[in-house]
């Protein structure tokens, strides 16, 4: 028993996790750096005859470095990189879509009245869970529903954005390569054709960001709720990895042929209490 004290007391002491950031600008130009860190330690209770312990172990979960830059009111940009998801990913055979090395690489085009255009790669707008960065969750771990087994959570592509209502309503649209996060890796699907995916989503009775704690203890009960669709058809060969030129199976998130996938999603805050 005391070897097992051991273990949950090496758990809470040490865990650890930590965030900051910095704010640089010329007047035209802002760039905020950003960072974050978190380790963990795996204690697992094995089942009676199990004996390996192969997975207890301490862990980095993540080490995240965030560049947000805006070049008046036109421009904005993002690059974030987890150095820790790419030394894992580098000696793993397929890439853990959940956790890849390269998180965000885009700009956004503010200039028009009436829409902003963002190009480049990062999150699709689909699935709110999908979508709540994961310093703003309480878990170590998305559901298996929304955690890139069976639709990819990232793709290079262009999408389009618009918000009503003082951002109480928001609506996205885009089109987009349709290889999720092997689209870094080689050349399309022999089809060639993308996949386009939407979401529309509402709030009340003020702004609801993608957050899945409510941190900033809502004086009054806020809801959201959204309604997202993705279409692809793809050619691929059956039972063959693609494209030739990457590792790991596609699985569920692309297949041969048409797919349809439907989303609804709501949550709720107040007072501290929040769920979806």
């Amino acid at each position: 028993m005391r070897k097992h004290y051991f273990y949950f007391a090496a758990f809470f002491l040490a865990f650890a996790a930590g965030h900051a950031q910095l704010t640089l600008t010329n007047g035209k130009h802002v760039l905020e750096i950003s960072g974050g860190i978190s380790t963990y330690y795996n204690y697992r209770a094995l089942k009676t005859g199990e004996t390996e312990r192969d997975k207890d172990r301490f862990k980095l979960r993540d080490a995240q470095l965030q560049l947000e830059g805006r070049v008046g009111n036109t421009w904005e940009y993002e690059l974030q990189v987890d150095f820790a998801d790419m030394a894992a990913n580098n000696n793993n055979a397929q890439p853990d879509p959940e956790n890849p090395g390269l998180m965000d690489a885009y700009v956004k085009y503010k200039g028009l009245p009436w829409i902003e255009i963002q190009a480049g790669y990062g999150k699709l707008y689909y699935s709110r869970n999908s979508m709540v960065p994961f310093i703003y969750s309480p878990y170590w771990q998305r559901p298996d529903l929304t955690r890139g087994e069976l639709f990819s959570q990232r793709d290079i592509g262009v999408t389009v954005m618009k918000d009503f209502l003082n951002q109480r309503l928001n609506v996205y649209a885009g089109v987009y390569t349709g290889l999720g996060e092997l689209s870094l890796s080689g050349d399309n699907d022999a089809s060639g054709q993308p996949e386009y995916a939407a979401r529309v989503d509402f709030s009340y009775p003020s702004r609801f960001r993608y957050r899945e704690i409510d941190d900033k203890v809502s004086p009054m009960p806020m809801f959201t709720i959204g309604i997202n669709g993705r279409y692809a058809n793809k050619s691929l060969p059956d039972g063959a990895e693609f494209p030739a030129n990457a590792t790991g199976e596609y699985g569920l998130k692309v297949i041969n042929g048409k797919k349809y996938t439907y989303g609804f999603d709501a949550a709720f805050q107040y007072l501290g209490f929040s769920g979806e």
